[in-house]
């Protein structure tokens, strides 16, 4: 009995390290929600109820504001949101198409009416250009782009070179060498980005690059966050965190780039030995194939 109490607590204290890791990993891949719920004095609302509904999934999260009036609603996935808030004496009133992105607070702050909970108000949003919680600065890349951009190597971290004060290094057509050789930002060199995937550290220790880590398909990014300027990194350049789909279309996807650049040889110039050897210029023609296969 002595032996295998000492064993299961520490089975127990591994079982919350790890569960304290998960939490923290997943506020790096997920944004929030925040705000201020007041009457139409300005007053501030103690008790409103604020429902956060994801419109991919239909799963609800509730709150309720503090006795400042305040709310936040942590750790939600990156998508479309409609937020419903109640309070006794005021009408409900429902929020539509707030999307959240990776690693950003989306601020809210709701004006109630006085009335019934029967009665409803309904106000559409269409996001802030710009961002006051923060120093960050940086741009979200979403799944569409990810998976539309015609990529080379199918490398989704080449879209970090169209970031601002980013500089992209030698290009090349190898997967892997795309990842060991990132692009430049904010001055400082490539060794030292910052990557997660997932809120996942994907760093090599050695050098403080990605790493010869397997490159996820651009169709499995749901977004990726491109920071080049922020508090929450631990280097002097860009921070990239991408976010994995949760789930797969209930579809099958099969995508194929092919790249042909014949339609450029007459203006490159040709191989000096094939000229004299009165050989044409061969034709250039790389093809890319990728492929999705999900479902429900």
């Amino acid at each position: 009995m002595s032996t295998r109490k000492p064993m299961s607590l520490f089975w127990i204290g591994c079982l919350l390290v790890l569960c304290a890791v998960t939490a923290f990993s997943q506020s790096q891949t997920t944004g929030r929600i925040a705000g201020t719920v007041k009457d139409p004095h300005g007053a501030r609302i103690v008790g409103a109820e604020i429902t956060v509904i994801s419109l991919a999934t239909t799963e609800e999260r509730k709150v309720k504001t503090d006795d400042r009036g305040n709310y936040a609603v942590p750790l939600l996935p990156p998508g479309m949101y409609r937020i419903s808030v109640t309070a006794n004496g005021f009408k409900k009133t429902d929020v539509q198409s707030i999307r959240v992105v990776i690693t950003e607070t989306f601020p809210l702050d709701l004006n109630l009416e006085v009335g019934t909970i029967s009665e409803q108000v309904l106000v559409s949003t269409l996001g802030l250009l710009i961002r006051t919680e923060g120093p960050q600065m940086g741009r979200v890349v979403d799944s569409r782009a990810v998976a539309e951009l015609p990529l080379a190597t199918r490398n989704f971290l080449q879209i970090l070179a169209l970031s601002p004060g980013t500089v992209s290094s030698s290009p090349t057509t190898r997967p892997w060498a795309a990842t060991r050789k990132p692009s430049r930002s904010t001055g400082a060199r490539g060794t030292q980005n910052n990557f997660e995937i997932n809120g996942i550290d994907a760093n090599r220790l050695s050098t403080h690059d990605a790493g010869p880590l397997a490159v996820p398909a651009p169709e499995t990014i749901q977004e990726f966050k491109v920071q080049t300027s922020s508090t929450m990194r631990r280097s002097g350049a860009a921070r990239a965190a991408a976010c994995r789909r949760s789930r797969a279309a209930a579809r099958t996807n099969f995508t194929a780039l092919s790249m042909n650049t014949s339609a450029t040889t007459p203006l490159n110039a040709n191989n000096p030995f094939l000229k004299a050897a009165s050989v044409q210029r061969p034709v250039l023609k790389r093809n890319a194939f990728g492929g999705l296969l999900g479902g429900p």
